[in-house]
């Protein structure tokens, strides 16, 4: 039996149990036998609101009756004659952008279940009218795939370094990586630091280029971004 349309959309939105049973304010474990045709029923609406916004539904995607009570209804499903040029090139964009890797005009026709012509269209229409992408940008990938990256003219030099600085610190750390932090911790100011630094160089150079760790007291010596020392205080 295939899975609702609630199910297929948490599991394209990655939403778990836990966190759909937080939105609801329903234990966790009796998700597990959870109908979405009437378990929905009978909770509060702003539950309900949550959700939806979660998963870009609209409310009354969950509970149809919600579409009479509501001030914002559901718009009226779009004709099927495929006039609306903009229209598929939202949904190209859309693809591209759940696509962890690029695409090309056969793989999107044959995802979309589009003739391909009609990808090909829909690609020139987006690339001819840049704005529709709004914050990302259609790029092609040599030598035939296209994909959709951020815009680079939205943030000025600083906020772009603040902001892959800040993804930085989220990154999973590589083992490597993990010694030298560990090293820094535990003796980046004492003078046995400067044989470890010899010979973990790169090690060192992207710990501080992923500002966790600087040489403030020169460059035998190395300390803890302060934010890093803090969060390593807390499990201590």
């Amino acid at each position: 039996m295939p899975d609702s349309p609630l199910v297929q959309r948490m599991r394209a939105a990655g939403l778990s149990l836990w966190e759909l049973g937080d939105l609801l304010g329903i234990h966790p474990h009796l998700l597990h036998a959870f109908d979405s045709n009437t378990g929905l029923h009978g909770q509060p609406v702003h539950a309900l609101i949550d959700l939806a916004a979660r998963l870009d539904m609209h409310p009354a995607d969950l509970i149809p009756a919600l579409d009479a009570v509501l001030v914002n209804r559901r718009e009226p499903p779009a004709a099927a004659d495929h006039a609306d040029d903009d229209t598929d090139a939202l949904v190209v964009l859309n693809a591209l952008a759940h696509s962890t890797v690029p695409l090309t005009g056969d793989d999107l026709a044959t995802a979309l279940g589009w003739p391909l012509a009609r990808v090909l269209a829909a690609l020139e229409h987006a690339t001819s009218r840049p704005q529709l992408a709004g914050p990302v940008a259609l790029r092609r990938t040599p030598p035939d795939g296209w994909t959709v990256t951020a815009r680079l003219d939205l943030l000025d030099d600083e906020q772009q370094q603040a902001i892959t600085s800040a993804a930085s610190y989220h990154h999973t750390l590589s083992v490597a990586e993990a010694n030298a932090l560990l090293a820094v911790s535990c003796f980046g100011n004492l003078s046995d630091y400067a044989a470890h630094r010899a010979e973990h160089p790169d090690a060192e150079q992207q710990l501080k280029d992923r500002g966790l760790i600087r040489n403030f007291n020169g460059p035998h010596h190395a300390e803890l971004h302060p934010d890093v020392a803090y969060s390593l205080s807390r499990y201590q």
